[in-house]
């Protein structure tokens, strides 16, 4: 909201951009519109790493939920499924609590 009253204010377009470069010959707004273009470009490089840790955690997320789920249809409470999702999953032993069968 803070860009959208800022860029209002300043008028900061494309259109107004092209029309003072055509028009005036003034290349000053088309020069910070094609920088805001760069700057979002390397932005998103450099979070480009990031994304791929934030979309792992968002798959496995949805996983865990999906089998905590599942075992709480057998009626379990909900540590007792999340630990039989998560020893499902083979990241915690399968021995002290067991899932139900399959």
């Amino acid at each position: 909201m803070v860009f959208g009253a800022i860029a209002n204010k300043t008028n900061f377009g494309t259109i107004g951009a092209v029309s003072d470069w055509l028009n005036m010959g003034d290349k000053g707004r088309l020069l910070a519109w094609f920088l805001a273009i760069g700057q979002g470009v390397t932005g998103m490089s450099t979070l480009a790493l990031g994304s791929l840790l934030t979309f792992v955690s968002i798959v496995f997320g949805s996983a865990l939920t999906m089998k905590v789920e599942y075992y709480r249809l057998d009626e379990q409470g909900f540590f007792s499924a999340l630990y039989s999702a998560l020893a499902d999953m083979k990241l915690l032993p399968a021995g002290g609590k067991k899932a139900a069968a399959s």
